[in-house]
C-alpha cells in the first residue's frame, strides 16, 4: 500500500526528502569550508596596489566599483589627482612619504603634523 506524499508514491517522497536533506547537509558544510577559507584571505599581507580589490572579488564582492566611484568624486572636487598611486609614488622618491609596497605613509611626524595643521574642510555644496 502507497502512501502519498506531496502528491507522490511513498518510496518517491522518501528519495525526494533524502535527496534533500543530503543536499541542505553537504552545502552548509561546503558553505562553512568556503567562509573560513575566506576568513584566511583576508589576513593576507597586501604587497601591491589593488590586490585587497581582487582578493575581495573572489568573494564576489565588488569594493572596486566603489573605490572608482570615491577616486572619480575626490578627483572631481579637486582634492587628489586622478592617477593616484603615481602621484604617492613620486612623493616616495621626493623623500616626502615611504612606502612598503601598498601603504604610504609620511615621512616625519613634523611634515604630518604640519599638514595636519593646515588642512582647511572645503565649503559645503
Amino acid at each position: 500500500m502507497a502512501v502519498l506524499v506531496f502528491g507522490l508514491p511513498g518510496w518517491y517522497a522518501f528519495g525526494l526528502l533524502r535527496g534533500l536533506s543530503l543536499g541542505l547537509v553537504f552545502g552548509l558544510g561546503l558553505g562553512l569550508n568556503e567562509m573560513m577559507a575566506l576568513e584566511s584571505i583576508q589576513f593576507t599581507q597586501i604587497k601591491k596596489p589593488y590586490q585587497r580589490f581582487s582578493s575581495s572579488m573572489r568573494q564576489l564582492y565588488f569594493s572596486i566599483l566603489q573605490h572608482w566611484h570615491l577616486r572619480y568624486l575626490l578627483y572631481k572636487k579637486g582634492l587628489l589627482p586622478w592617477h593616484l598611486v603615481d602621484f604617492l609614488n613620486e612623493m616616495v622618491a621626493r623623500k616626502i612619504l615611504e612606502t612598503d609596497g601598498a601603504t604610504w605613509r609620511f615621512r616625519h611626524r613634523i611634515l604630518q603634523e604640519y599638514f595636519a595643521v593646515r588642512w582647511e574642510e572645503p565649503p559645503a555644496e
